[in-house]
């Protein structure tokens, strides 16, 4: 999973940040019942949450205005498929995401920190090369 972060573009209004989840599905075989649990230190800093397919990467708990966490479910995904969603959240918060899915179980280890400056633009997620067994 990644977590692009966008502090302060010229498109959101001052004081929140982008950020955006990207699971993809790195192996040869369909991954299933994924869940990703974003949580912030502090009540009240999730101000928005929306997906580019919102029947594939649900909203299964949270997610509402002003809360702190939000839970989304992926009921599968194909080899090299990816399913994103974005958060508008206060910046300068603590946060705290966890993926967790059937065939990998919990992994801790796979988050991506990047962070962008500027304009506000989607980009595709990196290719990434398997590695033979």
């Amino acid at each position: 999973m990644q977590l692009p972060l966008t502090f302060n573009p010229k498109a959101l209004r001052p004081g929140l940040c982008l950020v955006t989840l990207t699971c993809q599905n790195q192996g040869t075989g369909v991954d299933e019942n994924i869940k990703i649990d974003f949580r912030i230190e502090k009540k009240g800093m999730l101000h928005n949450v929306t997906s580019e397919y919102p029947n594939r990467m649900e909203v299964i708990q949270g997610g509402a205005p002003s809360s702190s966490y939000v839970s989304f479910a992926i009921r599968n995904l194909l080899p090299n498929e990816y399913q994103s969603a974005s958060l508008l959240i206060t910046d300068n918060v603590p946060f705290e995401a966890k993926l967790w899915s059937q065939n990998c179980g919990s992994s801790p280890e796979v988050f991506i920190f990047d962070v962008l400056f500027g304009e506000t633009e989607k980009v595709p997620p990196p290719k990434f090369k398997e590695q033979p067994l």
